[in-house]
């Protein structure tokens, strides 16, 4: 709660909320209302300006000194955020080439294997082989078993990323675009922004497919 209010801000207050549950209830059906309700939206505007005003002579002091605190850290926080990003970028390149090595490094020691594992079998084949043209079934049963039981392990590849305790790499997903024709209908976004420039300079004087433009009365003090 606001502590030391002075009595014209509380009655300032308390006539907003008065005037609210006034106009709740107050309905246009004749001349003489609808004037009435022109004088009395006159009425609400100038209260309107007055609960604005009180509002920035409260607040002001109170700003400044948020807008001072945050104007004498922008500068240290700025540096240690392009010092972040820094180490960030140079950290994750880093891994992302050596995490390409060890794949690499891994299809070539596989790819080794693998061959080595041909090899060695295509060696018991031809024991296998010599032994049924002895017609040394138990010799072949046993060359087969062997033949099925070959298995080169693949070397372990080590990251040279080492562990850094506190921090934990994750992936961070994000996107580009490559070719904006491509991309479905509800993945684009209509710029309101733009169509409401147009429509408050250009009126309904311009046909733009699927917007229609269109006026809403409203009423502004005349000074």
């Amino acid at each position: 709660m606001i502590e030391n209010i002075d009595k014209e801000t509380k009655v300032l207050v308390m006539k907003s909320e008065k005037v609210f549950n006034e106009m709740q209830k107050f309905v246009i059906t004749s001349p003489e209302l609808y004037s009435q309700a022109g004088n009395k939206l006159i009425e609400i505007k100038e209260t309107e300006k007055k609960v604005i005003e009180t509002k920035k002579s409260m607040t002001k002091p109170a700003n400044d000194t948020i807008k001072a605190i945050n104007d004498f850290f922008e500068r240290p926080l700025e540096y240690l955020k392009r010092a972040k990003l820094t180490l960030t970028a140079s950290m994750a390149n880093y891994k992302v080439e050596q995490d390409r090595i060890k794949r690499e490094t891994e299809a070539k020691l596989a790819e080794e294997a693998r061959k080595q594992e041909e090899e060695l079998k295509k060696k018991l084949d031809a024991q296998i082989k010599k032994a049924e043209a002895k017609g040394n079934q138990d010799k072949v049963d046993e060359l087969t078993y062997q033949k099925d039981l070959v298995k080169v392990e693949t070397k372990l590849v080590v990251s040279k990323v080492p562990f850094v305790e506190g921090l934990a790499a994750r992936k961070v997903w994000k996107c580009r675009i490559v070719d904006e024709t491509k991309i479905p209908r509800e993945y684009l976004k209509v710029d309101e922004v733009k169509l409401g420039q147009i429509a408050r300079e250009k009126h309904n004087e311009i046909d733009i497919p699927g917007v229609e433009f269109y006026a809403e009365e409203t009423f502004v003090n005349k000074k």
